[in-house]
């Protein structure tokens, strides 16, 4: 069987996108079992895809095949690029999604990959390289796992890096950003569990500044704050890897009138 092929765009399932590159990815690769990561991101959400894919990856078997595609540069001068890295493969365009991944400690290749090796007895349609360029590519990598044949390798010094980091203001805040907001109106932050979850620990006088005034406490989980208190809400260390603001049973991001990639400013204070 063919390596699992792993697929996260921002097409949505409302239009036949998401099929198409499915249905090639089966006519070259069959044995292939694909795995939808998710479709729903917000469109051009390059932080959000990121998170995303730093989040799954290590729950996935060695050789998965990931293949992001989310390209606002679709059809423009951007490169698409193969990484190699913690056992796996990451094709994605250059427009800095991938830098999450590429912060991780590891070893790592980089690839460029060529459009016009693929699908040369049919038309790449500038407005749609994930079916006409990602698919075939992952299905090529999934068969062979080797990514000498998409193109040249290349340095890290050759692709788009972006910074994902929160930003200390002063001694005491941080600005930080809303990666993604779950369906439970759950908040993830920008702020991996270590050292955020220690650094508020110590400092837990903790309030949230921007976009709106309100109190936080930080608890170990959703059922330490009070069911509905609206007044009440909860940091803590949520299980993709980074801090949460969270309510009980009911969505701290509806109540704070918060959207994915929106900034927040939290203080942090060893006493009033």
């Amino acid at each position: 069987m063919s390596a699992t092929i792993a697929l996260l765009s921002d097409f949505g399932t409302e239009d036949p996108y998401v099929a198409q590159m499915k249905g090639v990815i089966l006519q070259a690769s069959p044995s292939s079992r694909i795995i939808d990561l998710s479709h729903s991101l917000q469109p051009f959400a390059l932080e959000q895809a990121g998170f995303f894919l730093k989040a799954s990856h290590p729950h996935f078997p060695a050789n998965t095949v990931f293949m992001a595609v989310v390209d606002p540069g679709v059809g423009g001068e951007r490169k698409i690029i193969c990484l190699r890295k913690h056992g796996k493969f990451f094709l994605a365009p250059d427009n800095g999604l991938l830098s999450f991944i590429l912060d991780e400690p590891g070893p790592e290749r980089i690839y460029c990959v060529n459009p016009g090796a693929y699908h040369k007895e049919q038309e790449i349609r500038p407005t749609f390289h994930g079916r006409d360029v990602f698919a075939p590519a992952a299905a090529d990598l999934a068969r062979t796992l080797s990514p000498k044949f998409l193109g040249s390798e290349i340095s890290g010094d050759e692709i788009i890096r972006l910074s994902f980091s929160p930003t200390r203001i002063g001694s005491d805040k941080i600005e930080c950003a809303a990666l993604h907001i779950d369906r439970f109106g759950n908040i993830i932050l920008n702020l991996p569990i270590e050292p955020w979850r220690s650094e508020f620990a110590s400092r837990p006088f903790l309030s949230l500044q921007e976009p709106c005034a309100r109190p936080l406490r930080l608890v170990r989980t959703y059922s330490d704050l009070e069911p509905g208190l609206a007044e009440e809400v909860g940091v803590l260390a949520g299980s993709q890897g980074f801090m949460e603001l969270a309510l009980n049973m009911k969505s701290a991001a509806a109540l704070l009138e918060i959207r994915p990639g929106q900034q927040l400013t939290i203080s942090c204070k060893t006493e009033p």
